[in-house]
């Protein structure tokens, strides 16, 4: 990053990444809605719903496997969320981010260190398990569905770093005072139960000292635990 520039702000950041998941989101659906009829037990709202979590989880592993700090993924996160809220609702109407959260840790826990692809494709394999999908229906989609997860999740990571190492990512005064606000309680009602948000909690920048099993951004996600004192 050049001398002298302060970077670009990290609610920018994520309204401008929101804005181009919306319509991985929507390819990811299209995928799932040519499954036949008889080629999954579950129902055509179940199958948003579920899918709706394991691409959030995609979404999760990539700020993850990044090159942002960890205050800066912490941050992002949530504002993702908020950004994408309309594009979830689409799919899910009556969306409960405590159920999202819930539904997508199973995916999370699929992640290979090694291969953005493997991650990609064990998380498509858990998607299409848990919405019971037939083999016809598996050697129909499950490929198509994991090489458009594997090619998001590579380009999402490079574009996350592209904004890191040419411009820098700026966490605003107003956004540290929210996290700081979030932290004391003050967080606004709308906000307060968000479990995505309980991920601010463990920000250096807010000065609070947190355990080492909370240092990654999944971690917290993961516990839905309110790291505080």
């Amino acid at each position: 990053m050049a001398a002298g520039r302060r970077g670009i702000p990290i609610k920018k950041v994520a309204r401008d990444f929101g804005l181009d998941l919306t319509s991985f989101v929507g390819e990811a659906m299209t995928v799932i809605s040519e499954l036949h009829v008889d080629e999954s037990s579950a129902s055509a709202a179940e199958r948003r719903r579920e899918t709706c979590a394991a691409l959030w989880a995609t979404v999760l592993l990539s700020i993850e496997s990044s090159a942002l700090r960890s205050d800066e993924a912490r941050a992002l996160g949530p504002l993702l969320f908020t950004c994408l809220e309309s594009t979830w609702k689409k799919h899910w109407n009556a969306i409960d981010e405590e159920q999202l959260r819930r539904r997508a840790l199973k995916y999370l826990g699929h992640q290979d260190a090694r291969s953005h692809i493997k991650t990609a494709s064990k998380i498509v394999g858990c998607l299409f398990d848990t919405l019971e999908v037939t083999d016809p229906g598996r050697r129909r989609q499950a490929k198509r569905l994991a090489a458009l997860m594997g090619h998001r999740m590579l380009g999402d990571i490079h574009r996350l770093n592209d904004f890191k190492m040419n411009f820098g990512i700026q966490l605003s005064v107003v956004t540290l005072l929210l996290l700081s606000a979030h932290l004391e309680g003050e967080w606004l009602p709308r906000f307060a139960a968000t479990p995505l948000a309980t991920s601010f909690s463990s920000t250096p920048e807010a000065r609070v000292s947190v355990s080492p099993a909370q240092s990654s951004p999944l971690e917290c996600f993961r516990s839905g635990r309110r790291p505080l004192a």
